[in-house]
């Protein structure tokens, strides 16, 4: 399984060739050992870890505002 590093840089890469638009960045809390009172990551690693190394690697903040907001708001319209 890829770590974060190689996640970003897949991501990173992705936008680089167009694909900005169909990326939904998401993980998941399935053991109590993947919450940070016991020693995980917790469920903001997404925002306090991830965000910032992506912004460190060159995100924009549009960039980062289109993968958190509008990306999963096109995703999760529905008809009504």
């Amino acid at each position: 399984m890829p770590n974060d590093g190689e996640r970003m840089r897949q991501i990173l890469f992705l936008i680089e060739r167009g694909h900005l638009a169909q990326i939904l960045m998401s993980h998941d809390i399935a053991y109590k050992h993947c919450l940070t009172r016991w020693g995980g990551f917790g469920y903001h690693h997404l925002l306090v870890n991830v965000v910032p190394r992506l912004r460190g690697k060159g995100a924009d903040d549009q960039t980062i505002e289109t993968l958190l907001v509008g990306n999963p708001r096109r995703a999760f319209v529905f008809a009504t």
